[in-house]
């Protein structure tokens, strides 16, 4: 996410870092949704398209770590609790 973090408001990703290590969960969650709304994301999540958002969100190497097969599984999990 380093790369977002001018777009985002951050005047660098080490900036970007600090603010999350400072601000603890409640800031990491913060930059993930401006994130997520700068980058049109949501729109990929409504349409379960987790390659789609991986990429945007991870950068080209998210298949490496299979971010797209474990956020499909998590939502999955999460589908199956609530329904």
């Amino acid at each position: 996410m380093g790369f977002h973090a001018k777009d985002i408001g951050f005047g660098s990703a080490v900036e970007m870092v600090r603010y999350m290590e400072k601000g603890g969960l409640v800031a990491q969650i913060e930059v993930m949704v401006r994130m997520i709304k700068k980058h049109n994301l949501v729109r990929f999540i409504n349409s379960r398209r987790w390659a789609s958002f991986a990429k945007a969100y991870n950068g080209s190497g998210y298949r490496a770590n299979k971010y797209d097969t474990k956020l499909a599984a998590a939502f999955q999990r999460w589908e199956t609790e609530i329904a």
